[in-house]
């Protein structure tokens, strides 16, 4: 090789890689995950189903977030409880950390819990669908409409059963105190003839009793 030609090789500038943009990358993380199997079982009273975890979902696809340098987290959330039942709707950015571009992505879960742990449950399965559905991650057969049927048939029977108990005492109170209705009671104790709210229902029932202690109070006094 001549002196010269060595000396242009030498002093050529090599050319860096462009970086890969947001989409580049999120296409790259579709790429690496084809498919996520499901590792958990998920019982509810009679009902038992095979689920995808949020734990494995998370792993795979931090995993991948490293190696392409993604991060992702909340910019915006709101939620509200209507009994048990919490939802959240929650809007995340996914950005690019060679750039100052981004997506951002929105999500929805809901959480039942009677204590304090229905917004963390919500939030979790947020996440979780917000990563599988924003990478279209597949895991197989689809079982989550058989839970959601169930949840649904057994909060009916057991606001049946919380209806038929507060008709009852309804009953008993107005052999007590004749003259009311239903209707009116109803409304005294701040629930709908409609409503499946178990948590409503069990606090119009402790009011009924409550009406009806008060009453037998009054009669042996």
């Amino acid at each position: 090789m001549s002196d010269q030609k060595q000396a242009v090789e030498e002093t050529t500038p090599v050319t860096a890689e462009k970086p890969k943009n947001i989409h580049q990358k999120m296409l790259e993380v579709m790429r690496q995950i084809q498919y996520l199997k499901k590792d958990d079982t998920v019982a509810f009273k009679s009902t038992s189903y095979k689920g995808l975890s949020e734990e494995k979902v998370t792993s795979t696809v931090r995993q991948a977030f490293l190696e392409l340098g993604i991060v992702m987290y909340p910019i915006k959330q709101d939620s509200h409880r209507v009994g048990n039942l919490t939802t959240v709707n929650v809007t995340y950015r996914i950005a690019n950390t060679e750039g100052d571009d981004y997506v951002d992505v929105v999500s929805t879960g809901e959480g039942a819990d009677t204590q304090d742990k229905a917004a963390g449950k919500a939030m979790t399965y947020a996440y979780k669908y917000a990563l599988l559905r924003t990478f279209a991650i597949p895991s197989g057969e689809d079982t989550d409409k058989i839970h959601s049927a169930q949840l649904d048939k057994e909060i009916k029977e057991a606001a049946s059963k919380a209806h038929a108990t507060l008709n009852g005492l309804m009953n008993t109170y107005m052999q007590l105190r004749p003259g009311g209705t239903k209707e009116k009671l109803y409304e005294s104790v701040g629930v709908s003839t409609q409503t499946d709210d178990i948590q409503l229902l069990n606090e119009a029932i402790k009011k009924m009793n409550k009406f009806i202690d008060l009453v037998n109070k009054e009669e042996s006094a």
